[in-house]
C-alpha cells in the first residue's frame, strides 16, 4: 500500500517558472511540505488550482488562480462550481493513474475547498485529514510540533 500526501497550493507564490514545491511561498504551504516528508511517503503531490496534481519537482508558471471563495487576492481568477468539478476530474484522473484509489492511504495536508471535491467523487477509501477544522494559527502550530 503506497502513502500520498496532498498539499495545496497557496496564494503567496514567486513570480518566475520554478519547480512547484519552491514556487509557494506561504508558511503553511514550507510547514507541510516539511511535515509531509517526515511521514516516509510514497509520493507527495500539491493540488495547483490551476495545474491539478503536481509533482513538487515539476516546473510551473506563477499564477493567479483558486478554488477558495472570499479569501481571493484581487486579480485572483475563483474557480466557479462546474470548472471545480473539471477540476476535482482531473486530479482524480491524475490519482488513479498512479495510485489505487481504493487501497492506497491519503493524507490531505489541504483545506477543505480543496479536500471536499475530491471526496465528493467516493473514489478514495482510506484517508486522513489531520488539519481539518484547524485555522492557519492552529495548523501552524500543529506542523511545528509534528516536525519537531
Amino acid at each position: 500500500m503506497k502513502k500520498i500526501i496532498l498539499i495545496s497550493c497557496s496564494a503567496t507564490k514567486l513570480d518566475y517558472a520554478c519547480k512547484a514545491e519552491e514556487m509557494y511561498s506561504s508558511a503553511l504551504f514550507k510547514l507541510s511540505m516539511k511535515y509531509a516528508k517526515t511521514l516516509n511517503p510514497t509520493s507527495i503531490f500539491i493540488l495547483s488550482a490551476k495545474y491539478g496534481l503536481v509533482p513538487p519537482a515539476q516546473i510551473i508558471e506563477p499564477y493567479n488562480v483558486t478554488l477558495t471563495k472570499g479569501k481571493a487576492k484581487s486579480g485572483t481568477i475563483v474557480l466557479n462550481k462546474s470548472d471545480i468539478v473539471e477540476w476535482s476530474k482531473n486530479v482524480m484522473n491524475s490519482l488513479a493513474r498512479c495510485s489505487d484509489l481504493e487501497k492506497d492511504s491519503f493524507v490531505f495536508l489541504a483545506g477543505k475547498d480543496y479536500v471536499e471535491p475530491l471526496l465528493n467523487r467516493n473514489a478514495i477509501q482510506n484517508y486522513c485529514l489531520p488539519l481539518l477544522g484547524l485555522r492557519i494559527g492552529k495548523r501552524l502550530n500543529f506542523l511545528k510540533q509534528k516536525i519537531n
